[in-house]
């Protein structure tokens, strides 16, 4: 026990005004945690045999945003309006949405003969409208090349839960790799592409040697988001809001 006469003495009111500031900073805090979970679950939450969306908003993405410059998997959509032209033309609107897989882990691991890793819990896609009909989906994935995290975006068509191709949005390949997974020879092939496409062939027809690594892990990934994606396709189909493009 410190002597009485060590202790520090202190004033009364600079004592009450420490412990009044100590529970305004808990006050704080306990009110910061509260607006947390609400906005995580303000998203909206829609299940169909076990996957689920949250369609994205304001209050709550931060929440799916953390750490994503830094690893594969969830990904940003960087030329939304390109895109939209490019994959669905006439296409006037799109909404965000995080779809995740739940109950159908037994289907998804079944079609892709293995356990989805951590990256592939998640997609984040976007619902593409056209005059307020649902289209299909836009997913841009992070995978991981051979010299850096490469960006692509996977399109989706409602009508047949086919692939209608994929652009290479960033890559730190070197230039004849760069070159090769970016050529339109190599990338129509995602064309009309299923779950049940051979994946492995697709990553064949690549003719750059030093392309051919990260040509496997985008096919892959492309594997991964048809299983998920054809797992969702009939709550796909449900009606959603449509956010108007600029």
């Amino acid at each position: 026990m410190v002597p009485a006469w060590k202790q520090q003495w202190l004033p009364p009111e600079f004592v009450t005004s420490m412990k009044r500031a100590h529970f305004v900073w808990l006050t704080v805090g306990a009110i910061v945690a509260m607006a947390g979970a609400r906005a995580l679950t303000a998203g909206i939450w829609q299940q169909n045999h076990g996957t689920q969306t949250i369609d994205l908003t304001q209050s709550n993405v931060h929440h799916f945003q953390l750490h994503e410059q830094e690893a594969a998997g969830l990904c940003p959509w960087r030329t939304p309006a390109q895109d939209l032209a490019r994959f669905f033309p006439g296409a006037n609107g799109s909404i965000e949405t995080l779809i995740v897989v739940s109950n159908h882990r037994t289907e998804i691991t079944a079609l892709l003969g293995r356990t989805p890793t951590g990256d592939e819990n998640a997609l984040r896609a976007y619902r593409v409208s056209a005059q307020g009909r649902y289209v299909g989906l836009i997913v841009p994935r992070r995978v991981r090349g051979e010299h850096g995290l490469i960006e692509v975006v996977f399109a989706i068509s409602a009508d047949n839960n086919q692939m209608l191709g994929a652009r290479i949005q960033r890559l730190r390949e070197p230039e004849a790799a760069e070159k090769a997974l970016t050529s339109d020879a190599w990338l129509k092939g995602f064309y009309g592409a299923t779950v049940a496409t051979d994946w492995t062939a697709l990553a064949g027809k690549i003719v750059e040697s030093t392309a051919i690594s990260s040509a496997s892990s985008i096919s892959e990934a492309a594997r991964v988001v048809m299983a998920i994606a054809g797992a969702s396709a009939g709550k796909a189909n449900s009606a959603h809001p449509v956010v108007k493009s600029e």
